[in-house]
């Protein structure tokens, strides 16, 4: 499910001026608690994703946290790069595995 009036939400621009979008997933799939970041560009020329695991899954706050890493660490954030479909909420509103 979509995690809804957490403040993930909040578009946040990155030193060059770009913009960047967040969705933040989380639920259970085979038994597991998965959480995962989804985040692209207004352009949708970046796109990308983060997944924590059961023993991965981090609180809001850190959550945020990583958030705000990616807008700021380019290096960081093009580990995580990742074809997205759109709109997110409905491609990915179940799970599903990415590659």
């Amino acid at each position: 499910m979509w995690w809804q009036d957490a403040g993930f939400e909040k578009v946040l621009t990155d030193k060059s001026g770009e913009r960047w979008n967040f969705k933040v997933w989380h639920g259970y799939h085979e038994g597991q608690y998965l959480q995962r970041i989804f985040f692209w560009t207004d352009s949708k020329s970046q796109t990308g994703l983060i997944e924590f695991n059961t023993h991965q899954t981090l609180h809001r706050t850190k959550l945020k946290d990583r958030i705000i890493k990616l807008v700021n660490n380019e290096e960081y954030r093009n580990k995580f790069l990742k074809e997205l479909e759109f709109p997110v909420e409905e491609k990915y509103y179940n799970y599903s595995p990415i590659s």
